[in-house]
């Protein structure tokens, strides 16, 4: 929760509609991949299953003539989460 609730206001969404922000998963795989804690993560699969827990969604959206898998991310669970978490 630490390093999502930090990506959050690190990382630039592609779309943002209210509380719900849209990062492509590219971007976060690497965001997560550099930090200490996840390091370990050589797989998008592994970072998508724990974001799922944490209520993420991961979509395909259209952009340009191509599509791409973004994680979809609503700020008020997190920041729920890291109130109940006391992070």
């Amino acid at each position: 929760l630490t390093v999502v609730r930090a990506m959050l206001t690190e990382l630039t969404p592609m779309e943002a509609e209210g509380d719900t922000l849209a990062f492509n998963s590219d971007a976060v795989f690497d965001y997560f991949r550099k930090t200490d804690e996840f390091s370990w993560l050589e797989r998008k699969n592994a970072l998508t299953m724990r974001l799922k827990r944490m209520g993420a969604q991961s979509e395909q959206r259209r952009e340009g003539s191509g599509r791409v898998r973004v994680y979809v991310i609503n700020r008020k669970k997190v920041e729920d989460l890291c109130d109940r978490h006391k992070i």
